[in-house]
């Protein structure tokens, strides 16, 4: 199928790579090896353009398939880099505005329906260093809402992140005259135990239980084949924190797929077009170089060059998503909600209930996903 972006390189390209994964699928290690070895560029740097990058970030990944260097992948915010994949991830998102944007969206979600609240518990997922926390905070301030106390468990599988965001997280407290009840959780998600998670729903108490997962979902790993892991794990959530509104921020891309030729097509596209989508931020091209090859790199060998039982990005369809929760119990969140995508003009926003999908030349490459806990749709198992 013909590429809907780039010109004839980035076609010679990905033809070539997508026979050479065809080839490792099928064992022919010599011949994939003779086929992605060219593609292994002798420099790396701001000259090459997004074919070669991507298609040199791909071939070095699939060169240590082939060359059976598989890595037990770890997750790539919790390893040792020159700089923190979690402090890439905020600089990425300056050239990135539908990241940013997405966060805005899932807190206006939640601004919301805080408008009369003054009591809040908040089940954060992936909290990172906090921002997304914070600037939540602000907006219930700027909105002149009622909230007095929030409590916030936050959970994040890296120490020295709970830690920067509770400190932020108390001194934005102060600032804005809400008191903060900080719960950090240094675990994953699949980690927590069903009675951790009734802790966070006894500890509630009476206020208004939500949950907030921006970009950590996809991290959850599962056995291979495992297909209903994600949908189990949204189920068990659903059904003993029963949350009033569910907010869940996800790449568009279909990289959580064993068969290898179908997850290169998958991460050519998607990645082929982030990286325009970069070049369009009028960043200097050193500064898009290094978001490119360093943030997203690590991804993309994560997605090829990590043994698949353990793979850390495993980013699915914003569509599969909203079967999963659908099919857990959950449905679109209802009401009224104004909602404003802050974004530059080359970008898109598709709206619809309870789903915001941000997009570049018409496709969608985020999610934003709005839903509330409805126990009689859920279709799994023990949860209806």
């Amino acid at each position: 199928m013909p590429l809907a972006w780039g010109a004839a390189p980035f076609q010679e390209t990905y033809d070539w790579l997508l026979e050479a994964c065809r080839s490792v699928v099928l064992h022919r290690s010599s011949i994939a090896r003779e086929m992605i070895e060219p593609m292994v560029q002798p420099r790396v740097g701001p000259e090459l353009t997004n074919a070669q990058l991507l298609g040199h970030l791909v071939a070095e990944s699939l060169m240590q398939r082939v060359d059976h260097r598989l890595l037990e992948a770890k997750n790539i915010y919790l390893e040792s880099f020159d700089i923190p994949q979690i402090e890439f991830f905020y600089q990425m998102s300056v050239s990135y505005p539908q990241v940013s944007a997405a966060h805005d969206l899932a807190n206006q979600y939640h601004a919301h329906l805080l408008a009369d609240l003054e009591e809040l518990s908040l089940f954060e997922i992936g909290i990172g260093k906090g921002a997304q926390v914070v600037q939540l905070l602000e907006r219930v301030a700027r909105q002149h809402g009622r909230l007095r106390h929030v409590r916030v468990f936050a959970l994040d599988p890296d120490a020295e992140n709970l830690s920067d965001a509770g400190g932020w997280l108390s001194r934005t407290g102060e600032r804005l005259g809400i008191r903060v009840t900080y719960v950090p959780i240094c675990a994953r998600l699949e980690d927590l135990t069903e009675d951790e998670l009734r802790a966070i729903r006894s500890k509630s108490g009476s206020a208004t239980l939500v949950v907030n997962a921006a970009f950590a979902f996809h991290h959850t790993t599962h056995r291979v084949g495992d297909d209903q892991y994600r949908t189990e794990l949204l189920a068990r959530m659903g059904r003993v924190l029963r949350p009033r509104l569910l907010t869940l921020v996800e790449p568009n891309a279909n990289h959580d797929v064993e068969h290898l030729p179908t997850r290169f097509d998958a991460c050519w596209r998607h990645f082929g077009l982030v990286f325009d989508l970069i070049d369009e931020s009028g960043l200097p091209p050193e500064v898009c170089f290094s978001i490119k090859e360093k943030f997203f790199g690590r991804e993309i060998r994560d997605i090829f060059g990590s043994c698949d039982a353990f793979r850390c990005e495993r980013h699915e369809l914003v569509d599969r998503w909203l079967l999963r929760l659908t099919k857990a119990g959950f449905s679109p969140c209802e009401g009224d909600v104004p909602l404003e995508a802050s974004m530059p003009e080359y970008c898109d926003a598709a709206v619809s209930p309870g789903l915001v999908r941000l997009g570049y030349r018409g496709r969608p490459l985020i999610g934003v996903m709005a839903m509330q806990w409805d126990p009689e749709r859920s279709r799994v198992r023990g949860d209806a």
